[in-house]
């Protein structure tokens, strides 16, 4: 799905080799050193003591998930104005009637054991959209799954808000597995607060206390993951004139592809937002070598970062 490992190493060396010619001109002093951020670069990862996935044994069914969360964002879009005035307060509600084929579509997705969101066509969230309208298309549908479990929970049926909320966390799981970008990161944890949450409850109200410590358990260790690993090289790279220096290094050497990706889309701002020419002209040769990664994440950055216009990045900003 990510490419071969071969493919993968051949993109590293390449990736390698350019850093260190571009680390020599740093030397002279042309490109601007990393930080902390970067020179920490190689030991940036996500890691969770328990990944999602296996707090979900509901995810048996092999339906392929991608199609169906792709129709789901379509009827979204194609009614997005009256669903967002559509706040269901009753799952009998015709407000609730309006999100019923996007609801059985999430529901379906949710018990499927495949992983693939976004990852088909990295584009829909890799790109330098403000909006990223495929991404929050599917953060409303999981957030109203989220909502219209909660209904039936009110209502006093149980097995059907489980069924939401089970739908709602396997959603959160597969973005947080597949973390193309850092919004889809956020989207995912997100939805695996809420839903967790709420698993965590039916399972104390149905004797299950070990379940349901090990899902609060997680969902702190979720916050502190956030805290430690995220945080720190979120505020270096997700700001308007991050440090050349870090961009460079994690571009290089971040061991987690996400902050690959976020790092390849900042050197395409920094193209344009650079002071130093070199920072500018080292940006602009690691993405011409970058567009032929054998890492289709990494190859759509690339093409998306070699392809902004000063036009788009003034809209950025």
């Amino acid at each position: 799905m990510f490419g071969n490992a071969l493919g993968w190493a051949i993109s590293a060396v390449i990736v390698g080799a350019t850093i260190w010619f571009l680390t020599i001109l740093g030397a002279q002093g042309d490109i601007s050193p990393p930080g902390p951020v970067g020179e920490n670069a190689a030991n940036w990862t996500v890691r969770l003591p328990v990944e999602p996935g296996g707090l979900a044994p509901f995810m048996v069914e092999p339906t392929e998930p991608g199609p169906l969360y792709k129709e789901a964002i379509a009827l979204y879009e194609a009614d997005e104005y009256e669903l967002k005035r559509s706040q269901p307060k009753s799952t009998q509600s015709a407000a609730a009637q309006r999100w019923g084929k996007i609801m059985e579509l999430a529901l379906k997705a949710g018990k499927s054991s495949r992983p693939v969101v976004f990852a088909g066509n990295p584009g829909d969230v890799i790109n330098y959209d403000p909006d990223r309208p495929k991404l929050e298309a599917l953060r409303a549908v999981g957030k109203m799954t989220v909502h219209i479990g909660l209904l039936h929970g009110g209502e006093g049926n149980k097995d059907q808000k489980r069924q939401y909320m089970e739908a709602a966390f396997a959603l959160g799981a597969r973005l947080y597995n597949e973390r193309l970008t850092f919004g889809e990161y956020m989207v995912a944890t997100e939805l695996l607060g809420d839903a967790g949450q709420e698993l965590a409850n039916l399972a104390m109200e149905s004797g299950q206390a070990g379940r349901a410590g090990t899902l609060r358990d997680f969902d702190l260790k979720r916050q502190e993951s956030y805290r430690k690993q995220i945080r720190p090289v979120q505020e270096a790279v997700m700001v308007v004139e991050p440090n050349p220096g870090d961009i460079f290094a994690l571009a290089d050497k971040a061991p987690e592809p996400m902050w690959r990706v976020e790092a390849v889309l900042a050197l395409g701002r920094l193209r344009y937002s650079a002071e130093r020419f070199a920072d500018k002209q080292g940006a602009t040769q690691v993405i011409a070598i970058l567009c032929t990664a054998g890492d289709p994440r990494i190859r759509t950055a690339a093409i998306a970062a070699r392809d902004l216009t000063v036009e788009q990045f003034r809209k950025l900003r």
